[in-house]
């Protein structure tokens, strides 16, 4: 009964929910620093970073590109050129703080929803 567009990522403890949500953050908005903790070593010593596609509003499918270094992002279009658009505008101007309440749930949420009906959490949701 949930809208069109809505993804749900659920697992159990140590299944990789909040580095997934920490990977999204920081394509989005930069990585944070090493001594933070939600910073994650990549595994076995490999490159820090990655790449993210999307599509934006209008049809176009981008790439984000982002490594640790905070001059690392590129954003580009499928067909590999750069894109010239602002990644702000494409992620609608949310800010990085905006985006943590907005799309990640953590289990303080959690425990407040636990007092409402079916209905009521489909509402919120």
């Amino acid at each position: 009964g949930l809208g069109d567009g809505l993804t749900i990522i659920a697992g159990p403890n140590e299944s990789g929910k909040t580095t997934l949500q920490h990977f999204l953050v920081g394509m989005l908005f930069g990585f944070t620093a090493i001594n933070r903790p939600d910073h994650h070593a990549p595994l076995r010593g490999g490159t820090y970073g990655g790449r993210l596609f999307l599509t934006t509003d209008q049809g176009e499918h981008l790439t984000i590109h982002r490594s640790n270094r905070k001059s690392s992002l590129r954003v580009t279009r499928a067909d590999g050129t750069p894109f010239d658009g602002d990644l702000a505008e494409v992620i609608g101007g949310a800010s990085k703080e905006l985006f943590q309440s907005v799309f990640a749930v953590h289990l303080d949420d959690l425990t407040e929803l636990r007092a409402l009906t079916a209905d009521q959490v489909r509402d919120r949701v």
